[in-house]
């Protein structure tokens, strides 16, 4: 393939085009595999949280069985079938020193409920009692009719709660709820780094809260401090997708329900930076587009560096006026072939056009002749300007009378055409075949267009 400025131009192209292609790829993949890494993080958190939840109910679970003996369940029997203020400040003098040892086990609420939710005890506020909170009723309620703990989060008045409910029996008969509660936050701490994990709670569900409104969505109300991490409010964002990427964070949001209703989300905030694996994604694949644009960008420069040499090579064969091959041109492709006949062509009487309409009209219909010759003959021809008003043709493989009928079709062409508007020309045309030396050969063909010029010029000799 000949590589003119169209071909380069689509060479270029061709490879700009594929080098976006692989770019695209590249990036297909990287995401790919950053998002399989993102959901399997998001799984591994999730499966955290819930691994976390189950620690502390089996630690609550724990504390409720070693607590409460034989001696403590007798005592809650002993109110519940004569209640009284002795009872009760007996209950309250055994269990107020293991409720101050259980506090410096992050144990936030210690709490003695009848089995419809009204409070008995409550450790850190052993004068209120009696009252019925809606939410310790929902959950008495639950226990009543499930026949077994209750464990999950709570809302109420003062915020969100995670409380371990957990029912007392003797000999079948439901005597009390105990409410073994932690910090929701205590219990993930370990777990989660405490700067990047917070709780968000719809705020139609706390309608009167003084908690801050999360900056990530203003339709809830957010219990932790990771709002920092986000210099722009990002207006309303979808919680429910579970995995949002914000800027340089990943936010993973896990629902949070209070007796089977969704209240809120607890998030989790992993800036990306801290990712090894997603670092190590990004760099290999970051390398290998480098590597991809510099050897594209190479391939680039050599290609127009060859056309470049290339097409100062073939300036040098080209006539400048006509935009053919000149002679330098020419006398290349003679010595590459062996079997050719050539046709030598003089314009008749060109001295007298210029002299009549000018050199630039001359000059134009040098040009004008130039294409008709290249027209008239095969793609494989070599069209010249040999010099002046003078060109050759070299006709590859053709016989000595094959070169003479395409001679005077040719002179028959240019004697009918109008050129440069309405100048008539003609032409004289000498033809000879090689005979093994080309200047014994255009030596003949030079003779042959000499006595066409002499015998009345506008005629072909061979």
């Amino acid at each position: 393939m000949e590589l003119n400025k169209k071909n380069l131009i689509t060479l270029i192209v061709s490879l700009t085009f594929g080098f976006i292609i692989f770019i695209y790829f590249v990036e297909q993949k990287k995401s790919e595999k950053i998002n399989s890494i993102i959901n399997n993080l998001y799984v591994e958190k999730k499966d955290l949280f819930l691994s976390e939840k189950q620690m502390i109910f089996s630690e609550a679970e724990l504390i409720k069985d070693l607590i409460f003996d034989k001696k403590i369940i007798s005592m809650i029997e002993d109110y519940i079938q004569n209640p009284g203020e002795k009872t009760r400040d007996d209950l309250i003098v055994e269990l107020f020193p293991k409720y101050l040892v259980l506090k410096k086990y992050k144990v936030s609420q210690f709490h003695l409920m009848l089995p419809n939710g009204a409070s008995l005890i409550r450790f850190n506020d052993v004068n209120k009692f009696g009252d019925i909170v809606n939410e310790m009723a929902k959950a008495a309620n639950y226990i009543k009719f499930k026949k077994e703990p209750f464990s999950g989060f709570i809302l109420t008045k003062e915020g969100l709660k995670f409380v371990n409910i957990f029912p007392l029996y003797k000999e079948g008969i439901h005597l009390a709820n105990i409410e073994i509660a932690f910090n929701y936050r205590d219990f993930l701490m370990h777990v989660f780094n405490r700067h990047y994990i917070a709780f968000l709670i719809d705020k139609k569900f706390l309608p009167n809260s003084k908690m801050p409104l999360c900056k990530l969505n203003p339709n809830y109300v957010i219990d932790g401090d990771v709002c920092k991490y986000f210099n722009k409010v990002h207006v309303k964002v979808d919680f429910n997708k579970h995995i949002n990427i914000l800027g340089n964070y990943i936010v993973f949001s896990y629902p949070i329900y209070s007796f089977n209703k969704k209240i809120g989300y607890f998030i989790k905030i992993i800036p990306i930076s801290s990712i090894k694996e997603i670092k190590d994604i990004s760099l290999s694949y970051t390398n290998s587009v480098i590597l991809i644009a510099v050897i594209y960008f190479i391939i680039l420069f050599f290609l127009i560096l060859y056309y470049r040499f290339v097409v100062v090579k073939r300036v040098a064969d080209l006539d400048k006026l006509t935009q053919i091959y000149n002679r330098r041109g020419c006398e290349k492709f003679l010595k590459s072939y062996k079997d050719y006949s050539i046709i030598l062509i003089d314009i008749d009487h060109f001295k007298q056009i210029n002299d009549t309409y000018g050199h630039d009209i001359g000059d134009k219909i040098l040009q004008e002749f130039g294409k008709l010759l290249k027209s008239s003959v095969r793609a494989n021809d070599i069209v010249c300007r040999w010099g002046g008003e003078e060109f050759l043709i070299i006709l590859p493989h053709t016989s000595y009378e094959n070169a003479a009928e395409v001679a005077e079709k040719i002179r028959k062409k240019v004697e009918e055409t109008k050129i440069f508007g309405n100048i008539q020309i003609t032409i004289s045309l000498g033809v000879s075949q090689f005979n093994g030396n080309f200047e014994k050969t255009f030596k003949e063909a030079d003779e042959k267009l000499y006595i066409a010029k002499k015998t009345g010029r506008n005629k072909v000799i061979f």
